[in-house]
């Protein structure tokens, strides 16, 4: 996506009722649960992505780096954190600065992958 061609942006808390659990594969630790992330979906040039907001740092978990999205259990913090995403996209115009981590929702084929910055319009 370029300035010339910007594409739109949705912010939405996504919610999941038996709960979300961020884990090792390798060791099975529990990292991160909650009930709540914040997703975004990307329409660029007819095609749509969709991503959810990942954690600042990735987790390091038996020799690897584990790039979690973030999770709440609070539906007003998972809120907050959306309206935060909405203010920066408003101001920058571009995901740049967020991390975003690829993700399958219901009814997408595929997930999107890893984001390299998307310029909204």
């Amino acid at each position: 996506m370029s300035k010339q061609h910007p594409g739109t942006a949705e912010v939405l808390v996504i919610e999941h009722p038996p709960g979300i659990v961020h884990g090792c594969k390798h060791c099975g630790r529990i990292h991160l649960r909650g009930r709540y992330a914040v997703g975004i979906k990307i329409n660029e040039d007819g095609k749509e992505h969709h991503y959810m907001l990942g954690i600042e740092t990735p987790i390091w978990c038996c020799g690897e780096s584990k790039p979690f999205y973030q999770v709440f259990d609070d539906r007003d913090e998972a809120t907050l954190v959306c309206e935060e995403v909405e203010c920066h996209l408003n101001r920058h115009g571009t995901t740049e600065g967020l991390r975003l981590i690829g993700f399958r929702w219901a009814g997408s084929d595929k997930p999107s992958g890893e984001s390299p910055a998307k310029t909204i319009g």
